[in-house]
């Protein structure tokens, strides 16, 4: 049975008699066409959960059932089954044109602002992996010369014919707008940097902590000494955390804070410029810092790196002051991409499984377009530690 729906001169919704008896349905009704109306749930997108729902508008999950089944037969809404409920289209005439007809395949993307380094392709191969393994279409949106196309991605992400998005965030207020602008209207999103301030936001990472923590506790106990960190400005999502990991292991082997500070030197060049974002140029930042961190501190040292390309710098900045690395200076790095064996000497250094993240990521991201209602979750996968010559 089809209902029609009249408009008063007040453009107020008519609600028919055949419904009028459960008035507190009838009510979030009209409380979610004036919500779709205002924005807040855009054509196209899908509506929260059941649950979410039923939390905000202070009502019985039963009513927000039967609220939605009347905006769906009205095709106010459509009902797109182990996917969700998706907010109908409307055109310039102002009824509902949207198709109840379920799209063919689901479709994953990824948007993220960076250059196409080994770890960004390791990622979008295990997205690609499961997507394969699901039967599900795959769309990469890379910008690697700024944050503006992945910004538009993320203000718009329901205009692109996408049913959830994997996200590269980095720690800037733009970007938590935009990610929480998709949560708050039900786009399904998971990150692959944790954000601390939107706990909400699913996501899937390498341990970070532990990244730093086992780099600095291996080089403390091999050298008995204390160890150098250079990291990069709060760009990163992770960068935090792998911060954090080095300086529990050095307070854990005895040193004090003041000491811990001493030893943990911040690179000039932000991560968020994308001057340095390419291979060619990434490892810049750990030349400059190591050039004067070197001409500083008192030798034989012991020096972490926040990730490879920090250390390949590092590794020149020995090399033009006559130093050994492996013997005037121990350097451990984080990434383990293909790089670290191609150094002279070989880089100790941290594996983190990429492409794992890119597959992790992809599968909750699949889970949550199949059901919108389950639980956040913020996965870490583990990391492991491969011995070189340089430590």
């Amino acid at each position: 049975m089809y209902i029609i729906c009249m408009k008063t001169e007040h453009n107020q919704t008519l609600i028919p008699s055949e419904t009028r008896y459960n008035s507190r349905a009838v009510r979030l009704c009209e409380q979610l066409l004036e919500d779709i109306q205002a924005g807040k749930y855009p054509p196209g997108g899908y509506l929260p959960a059941e649950l979410s729902l039923a939390a905000r508008y202070k009502v019985s999950r039963s009513t927000v059932r039967r609220a939605v089944g009347i905006l769906a037969e009205r095709k106010h809404l459509v009902k797109l089954p182990q996917r969700g409920v998706r907010v109908s289209a409307v055109d310039k005439t102002g009824l509902a044109r949207f198709s109840s007809r379920p799209v063919s395949k689901i479709t994953l993307a990824a948007a993220w602002a960076m250059w196409p380094d080994y770890r960004s392709i390791q990622m979008q191969e295990g997205i690609r992996r499961y997507a394969g393994e699901n039967d599900l279409d795959f769309r990469i949106f890379l910008s690697p010369e700024g944050h503006e196309q992945t910004l538009e991605i993320l203000n718009h992400a329901e205009k692109y014919g996408i049913q959830g998005l994997i996200v590269a965030p980095f720690r800037n207020e733009r970007y938590f707008i935009a990610l929480n602008r998709l949560v708050t209207m039900g786009f399904p999103v998971v990150t692959v940097r944790a954000i601390d301030t939107l706990p909400a936001i699913n996501s899937v990472e390498t341990d970070n902590y532990g990244s730093s923590y086992r780099a600095t506790t291996y080089l403390i106990e091999k050298y008995r000494r204390p160890v150098y960190y250079i990291t990069t400005p709060e760009g990163f999502c992770g960068t935090l955390e792998r911060r954090v990991g080095f300086r529990r292991a050095m307070l854990e082997a005895g040193y004090d804070a003041g000491l811990v500070e001493q030893h943990t030197v911040v690179e000039e060049v932000p991560l968020e410029d994308p001057a340095y974002w390419s291979e060619g140029k990434a490892w810049l930042p750990g030349y400059v810092t190591g050039v004067k961190l070197l001409k500083q501190i008192e030798l034989p040292a012991s020096i972490l790196c926040v990730n490879d390309y920090t250390a390949q710098g590092v590794y020149r900045a020995a090399e033009e002051q006559g130093l050994s690395v492996g013997k005037d200076v121990a350097v451990v790095g984080i990434d383990d991409i293909p790089l670290a064996q191609r150094l002279k000497p070989g880089l100790t250094t941290i594996n983190s499984p990429k492409e794992e993240v890119g597959y992790e990521a992809a599968r909750l991201l699949h889970g949550l377009i199949r059901n919108p209602g389950r639980p956040v979750a913020h996965v870490r996968l583990p990391v492991e530690l491969v011995i070189r010559d340089s430590a």
